[in-house]
């Protein structure tokens, strides 16, 4: 090897430790950073007539478990149902009340049911009719009222399901304009792990509202599915739409479109 041959492999090396210190640098800044994954940069041997001339830098890769990333994203998608379900069915529980409370549903009925025993047994005592039609009003009251909170309930449900909705479209846009960005560096062999952990924090963000799935592609961008299969996101995102029913009646059901439903939009 020529002395200048040898200069040039030095400096090659030289120039891959800097971006090496570079990396590890930037590491260490963004330790508390949310969404920041450790990046490692990679080198490969440089070739000229098949012998060994120095080091080449690759852009720097970030290290994921990608089986670890989706096991999370599936549990954060969980979590956040079970979280809504318990605090509605809490509320609910709270609008019946407890089956041995006076002032409960469970509790006027019985109230009511004692009341008419009473005049079942007295049927020309006036304070028994009286007792009676006073229960039957005071259960009246719960029951309507009982229904006007789970209505309320319901609205906001419907209401948190359209800012849901709103906010999924708005995180697929922003996937997909990621996911351009990283195609175009990769294939222009740039450092694409900060755009990579941009994404994932979008995807991450869209797995508490819809439990979804990611395969990678090879072109460094990223395909998104529902876990039931239904293509959310592949060039271009799909569009969720959400129809509210504000009024509903007792013979409102899910399965006539009673109730609002989510759809998607190709």
């Amino acid at each position: 090897m020529s002395l200048s041959s040898a200069l040039g492999a030095a400096m090659s090396g030289l120039n891959v430790a800097q971006a090496g210190l570079d990396v590890t640098s930037r590491n260490i800044a963004n330790v508390g950073t949310p969404g920041y994954t450790r990046k490692v940069q990679q080198q490969t041997n440089q070739l000229a007539g098949g012998e060994g001339i120095g080091v080449r830098r690759e852009a720097a890769q970030r290290q994921v478990d990608a089986f670890l990333q989706q096991q999370l994203r599936t549990s954060s998608a969980s979590s956040a149902f079970l979280n809504v379900k318990s605090s509605m069915l809490g509320r609910v529980d709270a609008g019946f009340g407890t089956p041995d409370s006076n002032s409960s549903v469970a509790g006027a009925i019985g109230s009511l049911s004692s009341m008419l025993q009473e005049l079942i047994d007295n049927p020309e005592s006036e304070s028994s009719r009286a007792s009676f039609l006073n229960e039957a009003d005071n259960l009246a009251t719960k029951l309507n009222t009982t229904s006007d909170t789970i209505q309320e309930m319901r609205l906001e449900a419907e209401r948190n399901i359209a800012a849901g909705v709103e906010q999924a479209n708005a995180l697929l846009q922003t996937i997909a304009n990621v996911n351009n960005q990283i195609a175009s560096r990769q294939a222009g062999n740039l450092s694409i792990g900060d755009l990579q952990d941009q994404r994932d924090m979008a995807i991450d963000e869209l797995s508490m509202l819809m439990d979804v799935k990611v395969v990678n592609r090879d072109d460094g961008t990223v395909t998104v599915f529902t876990s039931g299969g239904q293509l959310l996101l592949d060039r271009t995102p799909v569009e969720l739409t959400f129809d509210e029913h504000t009024q509903m009646d007792p013979t409102s059901t899910y399965e006539n479109g009673g109730v609002g439903t989510i759809r998607l939009v190709s």
